[in-house]
C-alpha cells in the first residue's frame, strides 16, 4: 500500500511539473533575442507590423491611410527595453503583456500623447538560419572605403541597412533626414553567394536588384551591387550596434 501510495504521489507530481512547464514553456522574457522578428499586426490597427532586431533597431510600417506629415509609413529608430517595455526612440513604447515564439500581446503608447492602445500581433515565417544568414541579417553601417581589385564606383559613408530574417531590407540616409527606403531580399539559389532586393513585389523580376557579396564576416561585409546598362557599385559595410 505504502509502496502503490508513493507511486502515486511521484506520479502525481511529475504531471503536475509538466503541466507547468507545458502552460509556461512558450511564455518568454522579452529580451532582445525574444523580439528579434517582424511582428505582423492583426485586428484593427493603424500599424501592418513592428521589427526589432538584435542590433537594437526596430521599423514601424504603419497602414498607408495613416500616412501624414507627422506621421510617415516607415518609422525607423533604436530601442532599448526595461522591465518588459520597449522604448522606442523618437516614436513611442510597447508594454508587453503577453510574448510566445510566435504571438505578441502589448499595448503602445505614442509620445504624441494619443491614448494607449492595446495591439496583437504574429510572428512573420522566416528564412532559414543558416551561418551566412545569421551574418548577413543585422544593422549594417557604410564606411565609405575602397577595395583593391574591384572595380566600379563606392558608395558615401553614412548609410544604415537592415537585412533580417522575415525579408526586410531598409536603407536610411543620415544626410537626408527621415529618408526610410524599404524593400524586400531574398537569397539567389542555394550557395548564399548573391542576393536580391526589390523595391516593389516580386511578380515585377524585372524591378529586382542582384548584388554579390564579395565578403561576409562578423566585422565586415562588401558587396557589389549590378545594374543593368550601367556600372557596377561596391559598398564597404561594418556592423552598427545600438546597445
Amino acid at each position: 500500500m505504502k509502496k502503490t501510495l508513493s507511486a502515486f504521489l511521484t506520479g502525481l507530481l511529475f504531471l503536475f511539473s509538466a503541466c507547468s512547464s507545458d502552460n509556461g514553456g512558450d511564455k518568454d522574457d522579452v529580451t532582445s533575442e525574444t523580439i528579434s522578428a517582424k511582428w505582423n499586426v492583426s485586428g484593427q490597427s493603424n500599424y501592418e507590423s513592428f521589427e526589432f532586431n538584435k542590433s537594437g533597431n526596430y521599423i514601424v510600417v504603419a497602414k498607408s491611410e495613416v500616412r501624414s506629415e507627422d506621421n510617415n509609413t516607415v518609422t525607423f529608430g533604436t530601442y532599448t527595453i526595461k522591465d518588459n517595455v520597449i522604448i522606442m526612440s523618437n516614436f513611442g513604447k510597447l508594454t508587453v503583456t503577453d510574448i510566445s515564439s510566435n504571438t505578441i500581446n502589448f499595448t503602445l503608447t505614442l509620445n504624441n500623447g494619443s491614448d494607449a492602445v492595446n495591439v496583437s500581433a504574429s510572428k512573420q515565417p522566416e528564412v532559414a538560419n543558416t551561418t551566412k544568414t545569421e551574418l548577413l541579417c543585422r544593422t549594417w553601417i557604410t564606411t565609405g572605403e575602397t577595395v583593391d581589385g574591384l572595380g566600379g564606383s563606392t558608395i558615401k559613408k553614412g548609410i544604415i541597412v537592415i537585412f533580417s530574417q522575415a525579408g526586410t531590407y531598409l536603407v536610411y540616409n543620415d544626410d537626408f533626414v527621415d529618408e526610410v527606403g524599404l524593400a524586400q531580399w531574398k537569397w539567389k539559389g542555394n550557395n548564399e553567394n548573391e542576393f536580391y532586393y526589390s523595391w516593389e513585389n516580386w511578380e515585377d523580376n524585372w524591378e529586382a536588384t542582384q548584388v554579390i557579396i564579395h565578403e561576409l564576416t562578423k566585422d565586415r561585409m562588401v558587396v557589389v551591387e549590378k545594374f543593368p546598362d550601367e556600372g557596377d557599385e561596391i559598398t564597404v559595410f561594418k556592423p552598427l550596434e545600438n546597445k
